[in-house]
């Protein structure tokens, strides 16, 4: 009985020995834990200080601001639409190459029509012909070969010298109506198929005038666009800056506010996640190092240990998950942007944080900062695009006014973009004249 209850105790401690250096363990990684998480906080603290000095140093300058960020729009805006006349000006080159059939049939087609006229009655007149030589070939044969009965019934004629003169009249008359006929064109048939056929090859392909004049209208309304936006950038870039400000300064001074204020949501995001995983392993220690000595039934901690373990095995499949899907939706709703944006030089994609905030890369790499109104709502319908695609979810995408603040090139993109997606729907609730349509 008592080397029984010595062996008892010698499991219980041995046990209470292993969980006092697995509690030890765990205790050295929370602490090293805890000194990521006070790095992070530093990190954090010093980039709000950043912020402010920043923030100080712009304070009385949202004029300038906003004068600047017109700037930068306008020379982007500027840059696409440069892009776009020039598609629209190949296109209207393309196009023009049977401009010159257009112009011709426009005095070529009366008498195109003419010349089918004659060669229907030509036709016409051929076949009558033929019609009235054989039935005066069957007269003839019938004179010819007069016997005095009659060639459908074979009875005796009563009369039979008026029934001659009667014949004889008809062949008369079915020769001078052949004459009649056969001088009535005097052109050759031939000459007129080749007529016919030289004054065929002048006519256009059906539909080339509409075609001419929407590449013509697209071309002016392109031109019209770049030449509003140049006076609009003229005007802006001649007001200057007051007070000798550097626009690249204070520009690059907000565009580091940006940053910061972007780096600071993820740190605060990180340092959360942090401090409940610090919390969460000092529970851990505590219950270690807590129950090294008591005799208790572990089964309810073995339970705990186990379920701890599923837990962090599907926050690490999340995790790896969400970084696929982010890069994922990144790449789609790049292209996706590149596709409705009327200028893919200088604005190149969308960038995806790992907290899944989306920004606007520029050609750089680099995300801009005071995006216009359009862009971002441009940039929001590429990411819905991108999270449907990424999601394998087979639903209507709504789009509630996405064409607001939105200019009509850029409009006019989106619903081209997607009007190409297949098996799939996606619905508009547009404002009043947010979009023209074509009355039918």
């Amino acid at each position: 009985t008592a080397q029984r209850a010595y062996s008892r105790s010698s499991k219980r401690a041995k046990s209470a020995g292993k969980k006092v250096g697995r509690g030890n363990a765990k205790k050295r990684e929370v602490e090293k834990m805890r000194r990521e998480l006070d790095s992070k906080v530093r990190i954090k603290d010093q980039s709000k200080k950043r912020l402010g000095e920043i923030e100080e140093r712009l304070s009385g300058y949202e004029e300038a601001a906003d004068h600047i960020r017109n700037l930068r729009d306008l020379r982007s805006r500027k840059e696409g639409l440069l892009v776009s006349l020039g598609r629209s000006s190949e296109a209207k080159v393309k196009t023009a190459t049977n401009a010159w059939k257009v112009l011709i049939w426009a005095k070529a087609e009366a008498a195109h029509r003419e010349a089918e006229g004659e060669m229907v009655k030509i036709q016409n007149s051929k076949f009558a012909i033929d019609t009235l030589k054989l039935a005066l070939e069957r007269n003839r044969e019938e004179l010819a070969a007069w016997t005095g009965l009659c060639t459908h019934c074979e009875q005796p004629i009563p009369d039979t010298e008026t029934h001659r003169e009667k014949l004889k009249e008809k062949i008369k008359r079915e020769k001078e109506e052949i004459r009649a006929l056969q001088g009535e064109s005097p052109v050759e048939m031939s000459v007129l198929s080749v007529t016919l056929g030289d004054l065929s090859k002048l006519s256009p392909p059906h539909g080339t005038a509409e075609v001419l004049g929407d590449a013509d209208e697209s071309w002016q309304e392109d031109r019209s666009t770049l030449k509003g936006v140049i006076e609009k950038l003229e005007k802006e870039e001649s007001r200057g800056f007051e007070g000798g400000i550097d626009e690249d300064e204070v520009w690059g001074l907000f565009e580091e506010k940006g940053k910061l204020q972007s780096s600071i949501r993820g740190l605060e995001a990180k340092i959360d996640e942090m401090r409940q995983n610090v919390k969460a392993e000092e529970l851990e220690v505590k219950k270690l190092l807590g129950a090294a000595g008591d005799d208790v039934d572990h089964s309810e901690a073995r339970i705990v240990e186990t379920m701890d373990r599923i837990l962090e095995t599907i926050k690490q499949t999340i995790a790896q998950y969400w970084e696929i899907a982010r890069s994922e939706v990144e790449e789609r709703a790049s292209e996706a942007f590149r596709n409705v944006t009327n200028a893919p030089g200088a604005l190149t994609g969308v960038l995806i944080d790992s907290n899944f905030r989306a920004r606007i890369r520029e050609s750089g790499g680099k995300a801009i900062k005071a995006p216009s109104t359009g862009q971002e709502i441009t940039m929001t319908l590429c990411v819905l695009d991108a999270l449907r695609q990424t999601s394998r979810v087979e639903a209507p995408i709504f789009f509630d006014t996405p064409g607001r603040a939105q200019d009509e090139d850029h409009k006019k993109a989106q619903l081209e973009y997607f009007w190409r997606l297949r098996d799939h729907q996606f619905i508009i609730f547009p404002h009043s004249g947010e979009y023209r349509v074509d009355e039918t």
